[in-house]
């Protein structure tokens, strides 16, 4: 049996897609709602994980999102003892909280202003890579390549997934606009 989730923080893996990814964020879900009980808050499965059919790290993204960032030390306080770890503000509007020891990393939760610039990419992007398979083989080789390359150097392969991400973006946001209302 394949592993199904976990990471040493700060290396790359991917993994083939694998559809019990949607239950286990169903599942995370949950219990972030039983969690921040009596809290607004918005849940979007996000990143690779949330892409069918493309290779991922087995960690599982959540969007999570809240009224304004100004609010979020509450939602903190609230995940830290259930195992998520404040990595801080990552660039662009988003808090980390990571699940799970270093060794093995199982959840990200991105706190984001619901409805803000960060939480429409995220959707944005995950949306054009489902409906555009072009896009998302395009996606998986650079994947693969930066994987190979930055095994041991997260931080580089991030960066190096920046211009397809920003080129994309563009386009879905095109695409979005033109959809009728």
């Amino acid at each position: 049996m394949r592993k199904k989730l976990g990471l040493k923080r700060g290396t790359v893996e991917l993994v083939p897609h694998i559809k019990e990814w949607a239950a286990l964020y169903e599942e995370e879900r949950t219990r972030l709602e039983e969690i921040l009980s009596g809290l607004p808050a918005a849940f979007e499965h996000v990143g690779s994980t949330a892409i069918p059919s493309l290779e991922a790290k087995p960690i599982i993204d959540v969007a999570l999102g809240i009224p304004s960032l100004d609010e979020a030390a509450e939602y903190i306080h609230r995940l830290e003892p259930h195992g998520y770890n404040d990595r801080g503000m990552l660039p662009g509007e988003d808090r980390l909280m990571a699940k799970g020891p270093e060794e093995c990393r199982t959840h990200y939760v991105h706190i984001v202003e619901h409805g803000g610039k960060k939480w429409q990419e995220y959707i944005l992007f995950r949306d054009y890579m489902r409906s555009h398979p072009e896009a998302r083989e395009e996606y998986a080789g650079l994947k693969e390549t930066l994987a190979d390359q930055f095994a041991d150097e997260r931080e580089k392969y991030t960066a190096g997934k920046h211009d397809f991400i920003q080129r994309i973006l563009v386009l879905a946001k095109r695409e979005n606009r033109q959809q009728p209302k």
